[in-house]
Protein backbone atom coordinates (compact mmCIF):
# COMPACT_ATOMS: atom_id res chain seq x y z
CA UNK A 1 0.00 0.00 0.00
CA UNK A 2 1.38 3.37 -0.97
CA UNK A 3 0.27 6.72 0.33
CA UNK A 4 0.35 9.82 -1.74
CA UNK A 5 1.29 13.14 -0.14
CA UNK A 6 -1.72 14.78 -1.73
CA UNK A 7 -4.16 12.15 -0.45
CA UNK A 8 -4.73 13.89 2.88
CA UNK A 9 -8.08 15.46 2.04
CA UNK A 10 -6.65 18.95 1.63
CA UNK A 11 -8.02 19.18 -1.90
CA UNK A 12 -11.61 18.57 -0.78
CA UNK A 13 -14.30 20.93 0.43
CA UNK A 14 -15.42 20.12 3.97
CA UNK A 15 -18.98 18.85 4.43
CA UNK A 16 -20.09 21.82 6.60
CA UNK A 17 -18.77 24.19 3.93
CA UNK A 18 -20.75 22.37 1.24
CA UNK A 19 -23.88 22.59 3.39
CA UNK A 20 -23.28 26.30 4.02
CA UNK A 21 -22.86 27.00 0.30
CA UNK A 22 -26.02 25.06 -0.55
CA UNK A 23 -27.96 26.90 2.15
CA UNK A 24 -26.62 30.27 0.98
CA UNK A 25 -27.65 29.50 -2.60
CA UNK A 26 -31.15 28.37 -1.61
CA UNK A 27 -31.77 31.36 0.65
CA UNK A 28 -30.43 33.76 -2.00
CA UNK A 29 -32.83 32.33 -4.59
CA UNK A 30 -35.74 32.58 -2.14
CA UNK A 31 -34.83 36.15 -1.15
CA UNK A 32 -34.52 37.19 -4.80
CA UNK A 33 -37.93 35.69 -5.54
CA UNK A 34 -39.43 37.44 -2.51
CA UNK A 35 -37.98 40.78 -3.59
CA UNK A 36 -39.39 40.29 -7.07
CA UNK A 37 -42.83 39.43 -5.67
CA UNK A 38 -42.81 42.36 -3.25
CA UNK A 39 -41.90 44.66 -6.12
CA UNK A 40 -45.14 43.78 -7.88
CA UNK A 41 -47.36 44.73 -4.94
CA UNK A 42 -49.42 47.89 -5.31
CA UNK A 43 -49.03 49.67 -1.99
CA UNK A 44 -50.52 52.94 -3.20
CA UNK A 45 -53.93 51.94 -1.83
CA UNK A 46 -52.62 51.58 1.72
CA UNK A 47 -52.84 54.48 4.14
CA UNK A 48 -49.56 56.14 5.07
CA UNK A 49 -49.46 54.65 8.56
CA UNK A 50 -49.72 51.10 7.16
CA UNK A 51 -46.67 51.57 4.97
CA UNK A 52 -44.68 52.89 7.93
CA UNK A 53 -45.95 50.01 10.11
CA UNK A 54 -44.89 47.46 7.48
CA UNK A 55 -41.43 49.01 7.32
CA UNK A 56 -41.09 48.86 11.10
CA UNK A 57 -42.34 45.25 11.13
CA UNK A 58 -39.70 44.17 8.62
CA UNK A 59 -36.90 45.97 10.47
CA UNK A 60 -38.07 44.47 13.79
CA UNK A 61 -38.09 40.98 12.27
CA UNK A 62 -34.57 41.43 10.92
CA UNK A 63 -33.38 42.73 14.29
CA UNK A 64 -35.02 39.81 16.10
CA UNK A 65 -33.44 37.31 13.73
CA UNK A 66 -30.02 38.93 14.14
CA UNK A 67 -30.31 38.89 17.94
CA UNK A 68 -31.49 35.26 17.90
CA UNK A 69 -28.56 34.13 15.75
CA UNK A 70 -26.04 36.09 17.82
CA UNK A 71 -27.43 34.64 21.07
CA UNK A 72 -27.47 31.06 19.83
CA UNK A 73 -24.13 31.12 18.08
CA UNK A 74 -21.68 28.73 19.77
CA UNK A 75 -18.61 30.32 21.31
CA UNK A 76 -15.32 29.76 19.52
CA UNK A 77 -12.53 28.13 21.40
Amino acid sequence: MTTDATNDGSGEVARPAKFALLTQFALSVLATGAIGWLGTLNLSTLPGWATAAATMAVSTAVGFLTAYVAKNKPARR
